[in-house]
Parts: structure tokens; C-alpha cells; sequence
């Protein structure tokens, strides 16, 4: 379950994290989403940035689900990051950094139409043709049988118990929902990370089948506790002022303060010097994503938009002469204490007029 603030797209920002690992240079994105919406909306520049990485790394949007997850993986070479987000339903993300031969060969492709939803406006999807048989019987079982080959088969896009039905394997290393992007590309994680062998994603009646060969690749998932669901206030929320959206989005995602030549550091960076009054002469700072709590408020009084209750905490982060205001999450309002330390992460903060606006937070190494 995610809090509050969080979203498909922290979650894919937390996936490549844990991918990228220290010291790993990347040279190109790829972002995987079934949904367009998600797509359009421009999360692949949130997660760019809030990786720090600059603008020379290529940027792909494939919009799809497990099977362009495999074949996108299958295509990719050293330094390219996979990463499949689903926003709708089973929302998650996962993401894999290449970095040498993916060791994923693409045997066999099937496909085949079978209409099974409706969508209505933006991303909402009615159930026309919700006929579990159908499905089994003309598109997964033509798919897994078409696909299969010679010897024990794992396939990921659809139930585990059809996939018991239909002679399959559904691993127990392997994520359960039936249909999201990410499920794919966590099933390719656990084979290359394991025993390796074919593995199939199943689309509706499509369906791609992959050999993985396997590798010394290190399947990392960070713990994650379910958070209680949060009310929110009702009302129209804070409006959206979009020049301020835009001065202040990369020193918000990307966590860089401003350095003055006369030694003076600020956070989020100033174009005048309230110190020495110098104009333009600011350099731009990498700031630590780790800190600790200077002071702590916590807010009761209703806002729109925002939970019932919150806490904000003034951070001084580590290696730097500077505090930041961010938002405390992971833990119940009012928990963080002056002097606790913990950890920067990328959150939801606020919601404007539906569009999100990211920034980071403070997560309490003692939350739980």
C-alpha cells in the first residue's frame, strides 16, 4: 500500500536506486508504462533529475506492459536503465541496470487480439468482457502453449493459479499481479538472479517468450512496511503557480543547494546573495540525501489537499552548512524527534490543481 505521498513515480525512482547501486554510470533510460497518461505527464524528467543524471542520457517511452518490458530489456546494452511502472491498479514499479550482456534472448512472439476493456476517460478502465474462461481458453492457453518449448516454463501476466492449470510455473520469488509491466521485470530479475530458464509474459492473448541465462545479477528490494491509509482534506487544494513550479523544480528534485563565491551557501538556491549582495555569482551544489532533525512542528490545522495531520521538519544535512523544510513521512505525525537522523527521499508534497509536485522528505532511519 502506498502512503500519501507516495506514487508510481517514487516508486519507480526507489526501483532504479536500488538498481544503480554506487558508482554505476548510466547511459540511457527506458521507461515502460501501459499507461499514456503516465507517459505524457513528464515523470521520466522527475526521475532523471532526482538521479542527478544530466541531459545527454537518452531518454525511451514505451508504452506497453510485461511483454515490451522483456523485449526492452532483451535490446538493452551496458549502462542502460529498464524501468516498468504501472499507475493503475497493481501500481509498483521495477528496474534493472545492465551492466554487461543482459544474458535475455527473445525466442518467440505471439500476437493475438482479445478485447477485454473499455476505458473511459483518462485512465479509467471498465471491464467489458470480464470472462475469466474466455481468456484462459483463447488467450493465455494458446499463448503458453504456442510459447512453451521444450523442458519447465515460468510464466509471469496472468493468475498463479491459471498458470498451475496450464502447466506452468509461477515461482514464488515471482510478484502476483497478473497483469502490470513491473511484474515482468521483476520475474527476469529473480530468473537471472537464480536458476535462469524461458519465461514467458502474457499480455491479453499476446505473449513474448525470453531465454535468461543466468547471471550474478543482485536482486535488491528495499523493506517496505505497508502505511495505514491516510485521510486527506477535502476542498480544492493549494493552487498551482507554475513559475514557481518551474524556478524551483530542480533544487527540489535534485537536492542542490546554491554556493556564492563569497562562501555562502543556500538552499534552494538564490540569484542574489542575501550575505554579500552579489548577483548571478551562485555555483550549483550536490547535497547529501541524508540528515538530521533540527526542529519538528507538527500541523493539525485542515489544509486541502493535504492529510488530516502532518509534520514538517527543519533538517540539517549532512556535509553541508545548510537546513532544509521538508515534509516527514513513513511514520505517524508528531513521531520525529529533534535529533533524529534518517534519510532524504523523493515524495509527492503536494497535489496542484491535479498536478503532482515532487520534492524530498525526511524518512526516520528508526521507522519501521
Amino acid at each position: 500500500m502506498c502512503a500519501w505521498d507516495e506514487d508510481s513515480t517514487t516508486l519507480a525512482l526507489d526501483a532504479a536506486r536500488l538498481a544503480l547501486g554506487d558508482g554505476v554510470e548510466v547511459s540511457s533510460i527506458t521507461v515502460v508504462s501501459r499507461s499514456q497518461s503516465y507517459l505524457l505527464d513528464d515523470a521520466q524528467v522527475v526521475i532523471a533529475r532526482a538521479l542527478r543524471l544530466d541531459d545527454t542520457v537518452r531518454v525511451t517511452q514505451i508504452q506497453g506492459a510485461g511483454c515490451d518490458a522483456l523485449l526492452a530489456l532483451a535490446a538493452a546494452g551496458p549502462g542502460d536503465l529498464i524501468i516498468a511502472v504501472d499507475s493503475v491498479g497493481a501500481v509498483g514499479a521495477a528496474a534493472i541496470l545492465v551492466s554487461g550482456d543482459p544474458g535475455v534472448r527473445v525466442l518467440a512472439q505471439r500476437r493475438h487480439s482479445l478485447p477485454a476493456r473499455t476505458r473511459a476517460a483518462g485512465d479509467a478502465e471498465t471491464a467489458t468482457y470480464d470472462d475469466a474462461r474466455l481468456m484462459r481458453e483463447r488467450g493465455w492457453r494458446p499463448a503458453v502453449d504456442a510459447l512453451r518449448g521444450e523442458g519447465e516454463v515460468a510464466v509471469t501476466g496472468l493468475p498463479r493459479s491459471v498458470a498451475t492449470r496450464l502447466g506452468a510455473t509461477y515461482p514464488d520469488s515471482f510478484e502476483d499481479p497478473t497483469e502490470p509491466s513491473w511484474a515482468a521485470l521483476s520475474a527476469a530479475a529473480a530468473l537471472a538472479g537464480g536458476p535462469g530458464g524461458r519465461l514467458i509474459a502474457t499480455d491479453g492473448a499476446s505473449a513474448v517468450a525470453v531465454e535468461i541465462v543466468p547471471t550474478t545479477t543482485e536482486i535488491r528490494r528495499g523493506p517496505r512496511a505497508p502505511h495505514e491509509a491516510v485521510a486527506v482534506v477535502a476542498g480544492a487544494g493549494i493552487p498551482l503557480s507554475l513559475a514557481a513550479y518551474e524556478r524551483a523544480f530542480d533544487a527540489k528534485v535534485g537536492l542542490y543547494a546554491g554556493r556564492c563565491v563569497c562562501g555562502e551557501s543556500f538552499f534552494p538556491p538564490r540569484r542574489y546573495c542575501p550575505a554579500c549582495g552579489r548577483a548571478d555569482e551562485m555555483e550549483t551544489v550536490e547535497l547529501a540525501r541524508s540528515g538530521s532533525v533540527y526542529t519538528v512542528a507538527t500541523i493539525r490545522t485542515p489544509v486541502p489537499g493535504m492529510p488530516r495531520e502532518y509534520s514538517l521538519a527543519i533538517v540539517d544535512i549532512d556535509g553541508a552548512d545548510v537546513r532544509a523544510l521538508v515534509h516527514v513521512t513513513g511514520a505517524p505525525p508528531g513521531s520525529a524527534a529533534i535529533g533524529d537522523h534518517g534519510k532524504l527521499v523523493l515524495r509527492r508534497i503536494a497535489e496542484r490543481e491535479g498536478v503532482p509536485d515532487y520534492g524530498f522528505a525526511f524518512l526516520n532511519e528508526a521507522a519501521k
